[in-house]
């Protein structure tokens, strides 16, 4: 009997288990409707991967950025098919998506949990209509980055009543600046992560005519609160320096790192349009342009007060050096003549 019983109890777990293997499934495909041309299904990279199990919607795209095409009707959404709607719960929209296209959302009602990364753009209308759980929003970056990076729709975009920016939890991001050998910043990005600690790695890009000639073939670390560091990569630019204006001979600049050419320096015909004078706590602030080509410049010079400070600041390291120094010596003569 107790046999008959436990095969019973085995057979059902086996048929449990394939009921739930059956039930759970995971649907993929690219992430655009059907009605668009064949040449665009050919080309267009942005996919995505549906896990019924867990809910986990993934849209991501190869190697190359890419933006989602619109949905002229949220009936050609593929993931929103009546049997696919209510398995959304969370959407992680990975690196490299440059945008979320019109209804991509539209009346997720399970939808709990978003994460935005720092290469969406643009966030188009009725995204998020009828989300009506959609309690949690991750950007990739912090709260500058958002502001600076993204634009949002504002039809029939809101969070709960709410503003989406009003309810993102953002997260922390560091800035990258390239420069060349000259010290002449080309490029400057930041590398971003949803939560503290969370860790990044930075990789040299290539770029036309430069070669990276920093130390580290790559940086790493962890986010920290409130993240403000800057990582500055050095590349070693061939200089390629071109007049796109004859009409401006001072405007050469190079065709890689975009660095005027200083061999042309007297051709420019500045203006100042900025210029204070340096005072006992004020800086020396002069900024000027060429009124031929556009090229600004500026200048600063510290306040007197760091002068004066930095001289006090001496002295008082040089006491206490003497201090430290003459001090013991007094001991140890005070010393030495009691003993006698």
């Amino acid at each position: 009997m107790k046999r008959i019983i436990l095969l019973s109890l085995l057979l059902l777990s086996l048929f449990l288990i394939l009921a739930v293997s059956v039930s759970a499934k995971t649907v993929s495909g690219k992430a655009v409707d059907e009605g668009v041309g064949d040449d665009v299904l050919a080309s267009y990279g942005i996919r995505y991967e549906l896990d019924t199990d867990t809910g986990t919607l993934r849209i991501f795209c190869g190697e190359q950025e890419e933006e989602m095409l619109s949905y002229a009707k949220t009936a050609l959404v593929p993931w929103l098919a009546d049997d696919l709607r209510g398995h959304v719960r969370t959407v992680v929209v990975e690196e490299g998506v440059r945008s979320i296209g019109r209804y991509a959302f539209f009346g997720c009602e399970n939808l709990t949990t978003l994460y935005i990364p720092q290469t969406v753009t643009r966030i188009e209308d009725a995204v998020f209509y009828g989300c009506e759980s959609l309690s949690t929003v991750y950007y990739q970056g912090n709260q500058k980055d958002f502001a600076a990076k993204l634009t949002l729709s504002k039809d029939r975009n809101d969070v709960a009543g709410k503003p989406l920016r009003d309810v993102v939890t953002f997260g922390e991001s560091v800035t990258v600046i390239c420069e060349n050998q000259e010290g002449i910043v080309f490029k400057t990005y930041t590398v971003g992560g949803y939560f503290k600690g969370d860790s990044f790695c930075i990789q040299p890009e290539a770029y036309p005519g430069m070669t990276y000639i920093g130390r580290q073939s790559k940086l790493e670390g962890s986010f920290i609160k409130q993240d403000a560091r800057e990582y500055c990569l050095t590349y070693q630019c061939e200089h390629r320096f071109e007049m796109p204006d004859p009409g401006r001979p001072c405007g050469v600049y190079c065709a890689f790192c975009g660095m005027l050419d200083p061999e042309i320096e007297q051709e420019h015909l500045w203006e100042i349009t900025v210029k204070s004078e340096r005072g006992f706590f004020t800086y020396m602030v002069e900024e000027k342009t060429c009124a031929l080509c556009g090229a600004h410049q500026s200048r600063t010079e510290p306040p007197y007060f760091v002068f004066i400070g930095t001289a006090l600041l001496g002295l008082l390291v040089l006491s206490g050096i003497a201090l430290l120094v003459i001090v013991p010596i007094r001991r140890r003569k005070k010393i030495k003549e009691l003993t006698w």
